[in-house]
Order: C-alpha cells, then structure tokens, then sequence
C-alpha cells in the first residue's frame, strides 16, 4: 500500500493522512481487477470524489 499511499499524497498536494485509508484501499482495490496496472492507480486516484473536489 506503500506506493498508493505516495501517489495519494502527490496527487493531492499535501501528506497522506489517516482520512485518506478508505480511498487507498478502494484505489487498491480497483487495481487489482487489472493485475496491479500503474495506469489502474493513476486512472483510480483521477478519477476520485477527493482528487476532483480538491
């Protein structure tokens, strides 16, 4: 969870916090119906409530 746990925190623009654990694992979940694709995170975390809202 390391790494979606990094690409929340650069994606939003501030550190990843204890808020953010639902949508690490809903990321993670969504990637791992592609195998774990890099883009399935990228897309995931875009894609998100908290990235399109910030």
């Amino acid at each position: 969870m390391g790494l979606t746990e990094a690409l929340i925190a650069y994606g939003m623009g501030r550190p990843f916090g204890f808020s953010d654990a639902q949508l690490a694992h809903e990321i993670v979940a969504e990637a791992a119906t592609s195998d774990y694709q890099f883009s399935t995170f990228i897309h995931a975390i875009v894609q998100s409530a908290p990235f399109q809202s910030r």
